[in-house]
């Protein structure tokens, strides 16, 4: 409990949105496999969107976030999301400062930024962006970050993605989307043929139940 609410209150300083997200992703984070592959996405993801540099990792991102909430600098602090992403970039976290968070609470303050990021560039809801982070965490070794940016320019819509892999759909939905979902892996670079690919998406629908 102690933890939980630690970790709460130091997300909770940079907005609820962030917060929301990043608690979300720091209960489903469960093993260093996990939270390896969440980093990784949020880093791909967050270097095309351009809110972080090339060269950044989440944790250092996440540091950055952490550190300038605490100054009051938040999303909430700035008219549009590009100045705040823009003031994070520039910011320099106090040497007093680092090592205050642990790792998975600065990568899920980054994960938490990102998905505010996905809100504001591509019309991601909040419940779209977290059910990108939980595909992750529940198939890590399918949902890569080349996976997720592939389906990333053909949809907004990961929450029903998810009712897909937690056979959550009917009949009708299920099949639209095992169609859509078999036509964008063919952009991936397996060379799978479509059966091959319909199959190994079924293989992971199976695999969550």
């Amino acid at each position: 409990m102690g933890l939980f609410s630690s970790i709460g209150s130091a997300l909770s300083s940079i907005g609820s949105f962030v917060a929301s997200v990043g608690s979300t992703v720091l209960k489903i984070a469960t093993t260093p496999a996990i939270v390896r592959a969440i980093s990784t996405v949020v880093q791909v993801i967050g270097i095309a969107l351009d809110i972080l540099r090339p060269d950044q990792s989440p944790e250092k991102h996440g540091e950055k976030v952490l550190a300038a909430a605490e100054m009051g600098i938040t999303p909430e602090s700035f008219a549009s999301f590009d100045e705040y992403s823009q003031a994070i970039k520039n910011f320099e976290v106090k040497p007093d400062l680092e090592g205050k968070w642990s790792k998975e609470q600065k990568i899920a303050a980054s994960a938490g930024v990102i998905a505010q990021g996905l809100t504001e560039y591509k019309s991601f809801s909040m419940d779209s962006a977290i059910s990108l982070f939980m595909l992750v965490a529940q198939k890590p070794e399918f949902f890569t970050a080349e996976r997720m940016l592939n389906l990333m320019g053909k949809t907004n819509d990961f929450t029903l993605i998810r009712d897909y892999l937690d056979d959550e759909l009917d009949l009708y939905d299920s099949e639209r989307v095992e169609a859509w979902l078999a036509s964008a892996e063919a952009d991936m670079p397996d060379g799978l043929s479509r059966d091959e690919i319909v199959a190994s998406l079924r293989a992971q629908r199976a695999d969550t139940e």
